[in-house]
């Protein structure tokens, strides 16, 4: 393999999820259940209040409740695809890359695909705000 680094697997496979390797160099599960995220000493991957996840979360938030859980969600959010979000970020510049409108959707359909998963849509005028045009 010439030094190659070799992917590893935990022992058996993995029921209900995919492997990688985390930052640690040990297995990050997705798919497993809460009972098994205690075990480990991570945390569950949801909220008790919004066992859906983030979409269940931005419904009610919408209706009008407010938690204590709203600055963390709207702060990720904002990571995603906010005024200097990561992702919208890197759809412009793909855009600009590939000297494509702002709305092609040859250009980066995973990460539209992302964007609206966050509820948010690349506009003409965040596209230009954040190409400098």
């Amino acid at each position: 393999m010439g030094g190659a680094r070799q992917r590893q697997r935990p022992r058996g496979g993995v029921r209900g999820g995919s492997a990688s390797l985390g930052p640690a160099g040990g297995a990050a599960l997705s798919g497993e259940t809460c009972a098994v995220c205690r075990v480990r000493g991570r945390p569950p991957p949801r909220r008790p209040q919004d066992p859906r996840g983030w979409f269940q979360w931005y419904c009610r938030f919408y209706e009008g409740r407010r938690t204590d859980d709203d600055a963390r969600q709207v702060s990720r959010w904002k990571g995603v695809a906010g005024s200097k979000g990561r992702w919208k970020r890197f759809l412009v510049n793909q855009c600009l890359r590939a000297n494509a409108a702002f709305d092609d959707p040859g250009v980066s359909p995973v990460v539209r695909q992302t964007l609206l998963h966050w509820a948010y849509e690349l506009t003409e005028s965040d596209f230009r705000e954040m190409a400098g045009v």
